[in-house]
C-alpha cells in the first residue's frame, strides 16, 4: 500500500513540476526526470525482495534447496509488481502532463526501466554490502546511472569511440530517453 502511495505521490509531484505545456527543448529533460524517479522508486522497493528473507534463504539452502530455485521463484513473484508499478506511476503522470507519445509507449519504456532497476536491486541486496547501507548505495547508483550517465552531457555524439561511450551504455535512462524521444518525434509527423 505504501509503495502505491509513493508512486502516486511521486507522479503527482513530477507532473506538477513539469506541467502540461512542453516545448521541444524540454522534452529530453522531462523524460529523463520521469524515468529517473520511477527507477529510484523501483530500485528501493525491490531491495526488500531478498534482504527481508535472507535468514529464510539461508535455512532453505542448508536443507538442500537450490539457491537458483529460491532466486528464480522470488523473481517470478516480483514480476507482478514490475508490471503494475509503471502503470500506476504513469497513469497519474500521463494524465497531468499529457505528453505527445501514446501511453502504451511510455508504459513499455517504464516497464523496461522497472525491470532493469529491479535486477540491479536484486544484485545489490545479494551483495556483501551491509544491509544498512544497501538502500543508500542503490539509490546513489540509480541516480548516477540515470542522471549523470544518460548521454545528455557529455553527449553520446562527443563520446563516440572512447571509453566514455561504454560507460554511457550502462545507463538505463539513456536507452529510455532515446526510446521515448523517438516515439515523441515520430508522433509529431
Amino acid at each position: 500500500m505504501l509503495d502505491t502511495l509513493l508512486l502516486l505521490a511521486a507522479a503527482c509531484i513530477v507532473g506538477l513540476v513539469q506541467g502540461y505545456k512542453w516545448d521541444l527543448g524540454g522534452v529530453t529533460s522531462n523524460i529523463t526526470m520521469t524515468y529517473l524517479v520511477l527507477a529510484v522508486l523501483s530500485c528501493v522497493v525491490h531491495l526488500r525482495a531478498f534482504s527481508s528473507i535472507r535468514h529464510v534463504q539461508g535455512h532453505e539452502h542448508s536443507v538442500g534447496v537450490s539457491p537458483f530455485a529460491t532466486f528464480f521463484s522470488l523473481n517470478i513473484t516480483e514480476l507482478g509488481w514490475i508490471a503494475i508499478s509503471p502503470a500506476i506511476y504513469l497513469a497519474v503522470y500521463y494524465y497531468m502532463v499529457t505528453p505527445r507519445a501514446p501511453f502504451a509507449d511510455y508504459y513499455v519504456i517504464g516497464l523496461l526501466v522497472c525491470w532493469w532497476n529491479s535486477g540491479m536491486a536484486y544484485a545489490v541486496s545479494l551483495s556483501p554490502i551491509p544491509p544498512q547501507a544497501q538502500q543508500v548505495f542503490s539509490a546513489i547508483l540509480t541516480l548516477i546511472l540515470g542522471a549523470f550517465l544518460n548521454g545528455l552531457s557529455p553527449s553520446i555524439r562527443s563520446a563516440r569511440g572512447s571509453v566514455v561511450e561504454a560507460v554511457l551504455g550502462l545507463s538505463y535512462n539513456r536507452w529510455a530517453t532515446e526510446a521515448a524521444i523517438v516515439q515523441v518525434s515520430s508522433d509529431q509527423r
